[in-house]
């Protein structure tokens, strides 16, 4: 049997890819669909194909299909960088990551945060009001100071008072 280009009916993992390009390009819409389609975002492209995923899984291992067409799919890169103000409870809660950043983890255009939360490195950018604060600090070079010596005043004081 010969097979040709009009026999050919695009895989299921084809369709899958194409479905998260219609997603983005906001030209999918669902059976039936009378609203227009909109565009979505990565981050909701990949919870729609996590539930395929999962649904497809399933069924292969339930013996329904023989593998998953989803197995080689993969989800979208989503960058998840976001800047918003921190309210005041959260202001208070980073006070303590302040007290032990150190002179090392300022950068000319940034502050790297190491010890979050959620264990993640946090970069804040330093705005002018920020640089006039750091600036005004006991600096990095005074006597008793080094990369590894503490930013906060309050930190950097008791090692100088204390010889540490």
């Amino acid at each position: 049997m010969t097979v040709t280009m009009t026999d050919a009916r695009p895989s299921p993992a084809h369709r899958i890819e194409q479905f998260k390009r219609d997603c983005l390009e906001g030209t999918w819409r669902a059976r039936g669909q009378v609203r227009p389609a909109k565009r979505v975002r990565p981050a909701t492209v990949n919870r729609e194909l996590a539930t395929l995923k999962a649904i497809l899984n399933w069924a292969a291992k339930e013996g329904k299909i023989l593998t998953s067409p989803a197995d080689h799919v993969a989800l979208l890169r989503v960058e998840n960088r976001r800047l918003r103000a921190l309210t005041a409870a959260e202001q208070v809660a980073r006070v303590g990551q302040f007290l032990a950043l150190l002179w090392a983890d300022v950068a000319p255009t940034e502050i790297r945060f190491l010890n979050t939360k959620n264990g993640r490195t946090r970069r804040v950018e330093i705005t002018p009001r920020m640089r006039a604060l750091l600036d005004s600090l006991p600096s990095r070079h005074a006597p008793c100071s080094s990369t590894s010596a503490r930013v906060s005043h309050i930190r950097t004081s008791e090692k100088c008072l204390s010889g540490r």
